[in-house]
């Protein structure tokens, strides 16, 4: 029998895998005050706020609330931050990887995120967090971002427990 982590490392991409999409906003697309008040407050050079993010993120997509949020703090592929909320018709747990236009490329996990999330940006598009696995225990997961041209990449994977289980 293999182990858990290897099991749930298995689950975990292939519905990372299952789960990724990406968006792209129209930038004619009207912003709400809050979208401007965060683009005028933050440019490139600076680091945004969680604050920022999570305004910016809640005008321009359907998500009624932010569970947790990060910026990027190195601007890698050209990211200001990352996003974590729950699917509205699921409950699950969703990421959105954020530009400074507030467009995003999606990642879903069919699972739902600890309470705390402990949504940490680790650099160069990698984010760590914890879930709840399958039997309800938490579960550290890594997802790294890339993109190459128009081509967006996730890759996700979860440590094995010492132990085994």
């Amino acid at each position: 029998m293999k182990s858990r982590g290897s099991a749930v490392f298995i689950l975990v991409a292939a519905l990372l895998l299952v789960g990724c999409y990406g968006v792209k906003d129209s930038k004619n697309q009207k912003r709400t005050d809050n979208t401007e008040a965060a683009e005028t407050a933050a440019s490139p050079e600076l680091q945004w706020t969680e604050e920022e993010i999570n305004a910016v993120f809640l005008s321009e997509n359907q998500a009624e609330e932010v569970i947790a949020s990060v910026p990027a703090s190195d601007g890698a592929y050209e990211l200001v931050g990352v996003v974590m909320f729950r699917d509205r018709e699921s409950d699950n747990l969703r990421l959105a990887f954020m530009d400074k236009d507030g467009c995003c490329q999606f990642c879903g996990l069919e699972a739902p995120p600890c309470s705390p999330p402990e949504l940490r940006y680790l650099g160069d598009g990698e984010i760590s967090f914890r879930f709840y696995d399958e039997n309800d225990q938490p579960q550290d997961c890594f997802i790294c971002f890339s993109r190459d041209g128009g081509q967006v990449h996730f890759k996700s994977e979860t440590p094995i427990n010492e132990d085994g289980a």
